[in-house]
């Protein structure tokens, strides 16, 4: 953001920025940017349960991969509240900012998808982990996506799909691609999970997982919030339109992703009971039976 508002002071002449209304922020910005960081406290909390635990579900909800996520969503998030606060001129340098940093939030979801469906359903099937791979390709995947969205913006800024036809008309439909492909793939991928749930619970005996409906708050609330907010933000202006279907999903994402950690596992409930609930005290209660007292 600062070298922007250099680049801006070098040729203002040119842009013909507009630097009476460069700090105006208004409240969706600064309601935006709040949601920004409880998401970021949200998803470190939950990275806080999983090595407070010390348990298996570390393999089964990386965090790397929640580190990588959080990262994704919160750095994409800030930037891209302020990048449409900070520069009205939507129709040039804000519009190619805005779309640069779509590419890393819906390639963030996909991957998210994918990720929440082997977590889910994996550990509900098979009680394995959701890669059969070690851990340090696990880094080495979650960097090369990493590099690849770096690459991506480096791509922006130097020019490059500006000047070709082609991609700038394909980053001109990205939100709108971005958008239908992420419910395609959210509904396919949760209605499956659903699907082997049923399944799950009707076949095993394993207390742990039998009658623990709760588990299917996260993919309901999932779909349901890219259903409502899918359509509701149509109806406010399109300058805020964006910032709506933005930053509102990862929020929820960042809310479902703690419930998983609760529900997922037994040990994690406890934890949470304890740490947040209060502690009851133990009574020693007589004994109704009276067949074993003596004469």
């Amino acid at each position: 953001i600062f070298c922007l508002k250099m680049k801006f002071n070098e040729t203002r002449n040119q842009t013909q920025f507009n630097y009476d209304s460069f700090c105006s922020w208004d409240y969706v910005s600064v309601v935006c940017i709040v949601l920004a960081i409880l998401t970021i406290l949200l998803h470190c909390f939950g990275i806080w349960l999983l090595v407070k635990t010390k348990h298996k579900i570390k393999e089964h909800i990386e965090i790397i991969s929640l580190s990588f996520n959080l990262i994704c969503f919160g750095v994409s998030a800030i930037v891209h509240v302020t990048l449409l606060t900070e520069l009205p001129n939507y129709e040039s340098v804000a519009a190619i900012c805005a779309h640069a940093n779509l590419i890393p939030f819906y390639s963030g979801m996909i991957l998210l998808t994918l990720q929440r469906f082997f977590a889910i359903w994996l550990h509900l099937r098979y009680e394995s982990s959701w890669v059969f791979l070690k851990r340090t390709h696990r880094v080495v995947v979650s960097w090369l996506v990493g590099g690849m969205i770096l690459v991506l913006h480096m791509l922006f800024a130097s020019g490059v799909i500006k000047s070709v036809a082609w991609l700038f008309y394909l980053v001109s439909v990205l939100p709108q691609i971005g958008f239908f492909s992420t419910i395609i793939i959210f509904v396919f991928t949760y209605t499956y999970i659903y699907t082997k749930y049923r399944q799950s619970t009707q076949t095993t005996r394993n207390s742990m997982y039998k009658n623990r409906k709760s588990k299917l708050f996260t993919p309901v609330f999932i779909c349901g919030s890219f259903f409502f907010f899918g359509t509701v933000p149509h109806f406010v202006d399109p300058f805020h339109r964006e910032k709506y279907l933005f930053y509102v999903w990862f929020l929820l994402d960042g809310i479902s992703n703690f419930f998983v950690y609760i529900f997922m596992n037994k040990k994690i409930m406890k934890f949470c009971k304890k740490l947040f609930g209060r502690r009851k005290r133990n009574t020693l209660h007589a004994s109704r039976d009276i067949t074993h007292i003596p004469d």
